[in-house]
């Protein structure tokens, strides 16, 4: 199969839209940190929630975006392949842990979503001018297609968890 731009365009689109389905817990206290404690003074780990992993999810999503944007020539795109990777790499950590998460509310998803949106948005409009820069350099695109085809694949792998915090578009 030949990789045209517009085929990795839509597979960088279709990879992405995936994302839109993550959903919002509002957390209660637990009282299990207390900040006076010995271990305040040492690292704090955030506890994850559907909305801290949904930040993280932007975070890579926008790696992701950067990673396209990058790839100028054969060197670049090589480069840049190796990004998506890691960024495929992150994204698999971030589902493995949603999925420990509860189920949020309908209201909570509903909310995310919201969120998830207006990052989608901005990263489509960041990605505009680098996708037709892609367009128009067939050697980077038939090194990035099969990278993002990868990409794509794993994050159908992550879809059931996400699809349990949000409501798929």
């Amino acid at each position: 199969m030949k990789l045209t731009p517009s085929l990795l365009l839509g597979a960088a689109l279709l990879s992405t839209s995936l994302f839109i389905s993550c959903g919002e817990k509002k957390d209660s206290a637990s009282g299990d940190s207390d900040p006076d404690s010995a271990e305040s003074t040492e690292k704090v780990e955030t506890k994850d929630t559907p909305n801290t992993l949904a930040d993280e999810m932007i975070v890579e999503m926008g790696a992701l975006a950067d990673a396209l944007i990058s790839a100028k020539d054969k060197a670049s795109a090589e480069a840049a392949v190796s990004k998506i990777d890691g960024v495929g790499n992150n994204i698999d950590a971030i589902a493995a842990r949603m999925d420990k998460l509860e189920t949020p509310s309908e209201e909570d998803k509903l909310s995310l979503d919201a969120k998830m949106d207006k990052a989608m948005e901005a990263m489509d409009a960041k990605m505009q001018g680098a996708m037709k820069a892609l367009m128009e350099n067939a050697e980077v695109a038939q090194i990035l297609g099969p990278a993002m085809e990868k990409f794509g694949k794993r994050m159908q792998e992550n879809d059931k968890v996400f699809e349990r915090f949000g409501k798929k578009k």
